[in-house]
């Protein structure tokens, strides 16, 4: 399978130009509210706001309550303090090419879905949020590329975010849509979903995923980041700079055709207690990371690639299943109190070694041969090779951070079988 790698030239302050685009004002009004029976749909005719409107600059605030007319477009680049939704409010939709929230961002007090449709740039900024709950932000990328961007301390708050991916053709010639985390912005607890990008017409040419990038010092929070699988790119979410992916959930999903869903780490990025799921072909990627990297856990049936360097999983102490395949010419390093069972002899991959500590146990769920690997280390100490497994196991040499009936096989193993001991 080819793995994915791949730096935004659009991600962390390289997108300077989006952000100017969007800063521009075509004049200034004050904070206002959305009428009742607003004349038409345009966010810039004041004859749809209460005396003042319309809001367009950074200390004014756009209000919604009940409302005839619930599209509301905005043609020209706008900046608010903040955009309110009442108690009442009705379930608005907003199509925007340019908006800008640079004060305390968006409240929902009204418990029904609010829809951003992105056809450009939402930039949050200082340090504004997105709504705590029921607001979805769908960064389009049919003919135009939508792009949510998080800047200083903003947050992605309890928002429902979409990065389509890009059909890649003549019919519908935009860009992979992306949302961006910069400085010590953060994702919340957010759900973010990064589409796998998929032709229209036969004259399409390679699609692109849509994706997330963190950079600087932000952080995924308690997220869920979900990297779909596509028809010739899959969606993407990767860790830049000082980056950490904390508590989030992180997903990248594949099939069984196509291109996986990628999760990517570089530079100095870290993963926290991150529980990580990979699936089919989706995987996990920490090459090109500058050291070893820790996550919280690991699962699924995808692959995980390390290069030279070390995966440790296991910080957030839940117990995880995995029949995928990891490879590299690092390690994989068991800690905490969950355990992590491997569900055939082949996941470890014989180029790869394994790290055990006392107290923390790795399940060999399978029967069958053993699972060859480079190394075996048992707190800190290099260990023979031999064949290993847990007391249970039958194995010659047993190790109680094994459970389960498998046995692993440490370099080449002599046909003269000793009589099992136990190995501290």
């Amino acid at each position: 399978m080819k793995e994915m790698k791949t730096k935004s030239k659009i991600g962390g302050y390289s997108i300077a130009a989006a952000v100017l685009l969007l800063t521009a004002q075509i004049s200034l009004a004050g904070s206002a509210t959305w009428l009742l029976s607003p004349q038409d749909s345009a966010w810039e005719n004041a004859n749809n706001w209460t005396t003042g409107g319309p809001p367009n600059g950074p200390s004014d605030i756009a209000t919604f309550a009940q409302s005839s007319q619930t599209d509301v477009n905005i043609s020209t680049p706008e900046e608010v303090n903040s955009i309110v939704f009442t108690s009442d409010s009705a379930s608005f939709n907003f199509i925007f090419w340019g908006l800008t929230i640079s004060g305390t961002g968006v409240t929902n007090n009204s418990g029904v879905l609010q829809s951003f449709q992105n056809w450009g740039g939402l930039v949050f900024k200082n340090t504004s949020t997105a709504a705590s709950a029921y607001m979805s932000i769908d960064n389009s990328s049919f003919d135009t590329t939508g792009y949510t961007i998080f800047n200083d301390s903003s947050s992605a708050a309890g928002a429902s975010i979409s990065n389509s991916g890009s059909p890649g053709g003549f019919v519908a010639p935009g860009g992979p849509a992306a949302t961006f985390f910069n400085g010590t912005s953060t994702a919340g607890h957010a759900g973010i979903t990064n589409h796998g990008g998929f032709p229209v017409t036969e004259h399409d040419w390679s699609p692109v995923g849509g994706y997330t990038e963190f950079h600087d010092s932000s952080t995924a929070d308690s997220a869920t980041l979900v990297a779909n699988y596509g028809i010739t790119g899959g969606g993407g979410i990767y860790f830049y700079g000082a980056s950490s992916a904390d508590s989030a959930s992180i997903i990248a999903n594949g099939i069984s055709y196509g291109v996986g869903g990628a999760i990517v780490f570089y530079d100095a990025s870290t993963g926290g207690t991150a529980r990580v799921q990979v699936f089919y072909n989706g995987y996990l990627h920490i090459a090109d990371h500058q050291s070893g990297l820790s996550i919280g856990s690991i699962e699924g049936s995808g692959n995980v690639f390390l290069g030279a360097n070390n995966l440790i999983v296991g910080t957030n102490n839940i117990n995880t299943s995995f029949s995928g395949v990891i490879s590299g010419s690092g390690s994989l390093a068991k800690v905490g109190n969950g355990v992590l069972t491997f569900q055939t002899n082949h996941c470890i991959a014989d180029t790869v070694g394994l790290i055990l500590v006392s107290g923390s146990i790795i399940k060999l769920d399978f029967t069958g041969p053993s699972d060859v690997i480079a190394s075996l280390k048992v707190n800190g100490v290099p260990q023979p090779p031999g064949i290993y497994g847990s007391p249970t196991s039958g194995a010659p040499h047993q190790l109680p951070q094994f459970a389960g009936p498998g046995m692993v096989q440490v370099g080449i193993v002599s046909p003269t079988i000793a009589p099992a001991r136990q190995v501290m």
